[in-house]
C-alpha cells in the first residue's frame, strides 16, 4: 500500500469506531469531545509507516483499544500523557494497536472515581539527593538538582508516588528500578521479543520500554500505587466496569503469563471460587498482583477459560461493592451492617481484609467484631 492508502485505511478504521466510540463517551458522561479525540487518535496511528500498516492490517484492534479509550475517559490528545495507541503482540503473536494508560491516564480515572484528589510520581536518578523515612504517611525528601538533565542525573534508580486523598491524608510507595524491571518490564511480551531479536543481532523495533523508559516507569508506578488505593467509589456499576477495562489493560503485554503461581495460591482462588467468596477473590486479586492472578483465571480446564475469567469478571465486581459497603459500614459504626458483609466470607478473606483497613478503621473494626475467626494469608 502506499502511504495515502495507508492514511485511508486508518481514517476507515477510525471513523468506523466513530459511532460506538462517540454513543460510550456519552453513556458514561465523559468531558471529552469525540471528533477532536478520533482526530487525536488518527494523528498518533499516522505518524509512521510501521504504525499505519500495523493499524491498516488489523482495524478490529483499533476500534477495540478506542472502545478500552471511551469507557475509561482517557484523553488521547498527545502531550496529555493520559493514553497512548501502540504497537503490541496479541496472544496469536500478532502485532497490533492496543491502549495504553499513562500516569496521567492512572490518576484522572481514579480522580473521577472520587478515590484520589492527586496523584505526584517522580522517576529517582543516580545522581539524584534521595531520602525516605520508610513512613507512608511521610513524603520522601528528593532533590533531582537545579535543572539538570536526565543525562546528567544518570540512569534511573527507582521511583516513588504520593498520593493524596480526599480526606487529606497521603500514601507513599515506592520501587527500585530492579524490581520494575524484574516483575514488569521483562515480562512484557514486546519486551522479550525485541530482545530476542536484538540478542540475536537482529533488528527489531523498539518496544515503548526502549524509547519511552521514563514514561513506562511512571506508568508502573502509577499501577503500582494503585493497588494500594481504598475502593471507595461514588459509582459503583461505572467503576466496576472501569476497573475491570484497566486491569485489562494492565495485563495486556503479559500474553505467555509466565509468571506462575504456588500451589498454596491455586488451592486460595480455588476455594474462593468454590466458596462463592467474592469479596475474599477481590482482596486475594490484589494481594497477589495482576500477573498471578491473571494465571491463576486462566488455569481453568481447556473449554472453560472464558467462563472461568468471566466468573472471576463478576465476583470482582461484587466484591468491589462488599468491600466498599463495610467499609461504610465501620466508619458509621453499624455492627450488624459490617457482619452481614463478612458472615460468609472465609477465615483467610478476613484477614486479607484487616490488612487492607489503616489504622483507625483496623482499631474499629476489632472493636465491632471481637470474635471473628482470622488465618494468616
Amino acid at each position: 500500500m502506499s502511504d495515502q492508502q495507508l492514511v485511508k485505511s486508518v481514517d476507515k478504521a477510525i471513523v468506523g469506531a466513530g459511532p460506538g466510540y462517540a454513543s460510550t463517551i456519552s453513556k458514561y458522561q465523559w468531558a471529552l469531545v469525540p471528533d477532536s479525540q478520533l482526530l487525536a487518535a488518527k494523528t498518533a496511528l499516522t505518524k509512521s509507516d510501521f504504525l499505519m500498516k500495523i493499524a491498516a492490517d488489523s482495524p478490529e484492534y483499533v476500534e477495540n483499544a478506542l472502545m478500552h479509550a471511551a469507557i475509561l475517559g482517557v484523553d488521547l490528545t498527545e502531550g496529555k500523557r493520559q493514553a497512548y495507541l501502540v504497537p503490541r503482540k496479541n496472544q496469536r503473536k500478532q502485532t497490533v494497536i492496543q491502549l495504553q494508560v499513562g500516569y496521567k491516564g492512572v490518576e484522572a480515572i481514579h480522580q473521577r472515581m472520587g478515590v484520589i484528589d492527586r496523584l505526584s510520581i517522580r522517576v529517582v536518578r543516580q545522581q539524584d539527593e534521595y531520602d525516605w523515612s520508610g513512613d507512608d504517611a511521610e513524603k520522601p525528601k528528593h532533590n533531582p538538582g537545579r535543572f539538570k538533565t536526565d543525562e546528567e542525573r544518570g540512569p534511573i534508580e527507582g521511583a516513588f508516588s504520593v498520593t493524596y486523598f480526599p480526606d487529606g491524608s497521603i500514601q507513599v510507595a515506592t520501587a527500585a528500578i530492579s524490581e520494575i524491571y524484574e516483575k514488569h518490564r521483562d515480562v512484557s511480551d514486546s519486551w522479550k521479543d525485541y530482545k530476542k531479536k536484538v540478542d540475536a543481532g537482529q533488528w527489531a523495533f523498539p518496544p515503548p520500554w526502549v524509547t519511552f523508559e521514563k514514561a513506562m516507569v511512571e506508568k508502573t508506578m502509577a499501577f503500582i500505587a494503585a493497588k494500594q488505593w481504598p475502593a471507595n467509589y461514588r459509582d459503583h456499576e461505572i467503576a466496576s466496569k472501569i476497573v475491570s477495562t484497566l486491569h485489562e489493560i494492565d495485563v495486556s503485554d503479559y500474553t505467555e503469563l509466565s509468571a506462575g503461581y504456588t500451589s498454596d495460591q491455586k488451592e486460595a482462588f480455588d476455594a474462593f471460587i468454590e466458596g462463592d467468596d467474592s469479596l475474599g477473590l477481590m482482596l486475594f486479586m490484589r494481594y497477589v498482583g495482576d500477573r498471578v492472578y491473571t494465571n491463576l483465571y486462566n488455569s481453568g480446564a481447556k473449554g472453560k477459560k472464558c467462563a472461568l475469567k468471566k466468573t472471576c469478571s463478576d465476583m470482582e465486581h461484587q466484591g468491589n461493592a462488599i468491600y466498599q459497603i463495610a467499609l461504610d459500614a465501620i466508619a458509621a459504626g453499624e455492627n450488624m451492617l459490617l457482619l452481614e458483609q463478612i458472615e460468609d466470607c472465609l477465615p483467610v478473606t478476613i484477614n486479607l481484609f484487616k490488612k487492607s483497613l489503616s489504622s483507625t478503621e483496623l482499631s474499629a473494626f476489632n472493636e465491632m467484631t471481637p470474635h471473628l475467626e482470622t488465618k494468616e494469608s
